[in-house]
């Protein structure tokens, strides 16, 4: 996939929200989750709209790994779909 259709939240929704959502349009199709805490090594993340149909979650070890990880498996879903050509 070329462009990320993905615009990613600079800020939370509110006061102490630690996620920033991936949105597509006014849709919102994952988040991240930031790390709280002093010395917390992981980055949760979450994709509502993925290849097989059913929401998939996972830990990375930074927020730029986390994004990819939701990126990646949200074009999956793009090219399961047909909205997307897959890559050369």
């Amino acid at each position: 996939m070329s462009a990320s259709p993905i615009k990613w939240q600079d800020e939370g929704a509110y006061v102490g929200d630690n996620r920033r959502l991936a949105m597509v349009g006014s849709l919102a199709i994952g988040a991240i989750f930031l790390s709280a805490g002093r010395g917390a090594r992981y980055v949760r993340w979450r994709i509502w709209c993925s290849a097989t149909m059913n929401p998939a979650e996972g830990v990375a070890r930074s927020i730029d790994s986390a994004k990819r990880e939701v990126e990646d498996r949200f074009g999956k879903f793009l090219m399961l779909t047909g909205l997307v050509r897959t890559a050369p």
